[in-house]
């Protein structure tokens, strides 16, 4: 974490990022019964505020297709089902 922070990580940032036709995207790992922190949500939180977009993933099925449904969508799984609902 020391070599994290010397780099100028800020706490709650994601595991990976994702920039896409001028949108970010960001992902946090998660495993077993992890869960985002607070500072991770609001990074999130701050991240879609933004115009950006974000979650958690628990599996590589799921990560694929986060991103395909990014590449073919311009967002992510939730935001299509959540615009399809309306």
């Amino acid at each position: 974490m020391s070599q994290m922070k010397a780099m100028g990580t800020i706490k709650g940032s994601t595991d990976l990022v994702f920039f896409y036709a001028g949108r970010l995207y960001g992902f946090d790992m998660k495993v077993a019964a992890d869960k985002l922190s607070k500072e991770q949500n609001e990074f999130l939180d701050a991240l879609r505020r933004q115009g950006g977009g974000g979650c958690e993933i628990r599996s590589l099925e799921q990560f694929k297709a986060e991103v395909e449904c990014i590449l073919e969508n311009g967002c992510l799984t939730k935001e299509l089902s959540d615009v399809e609902k309306d």
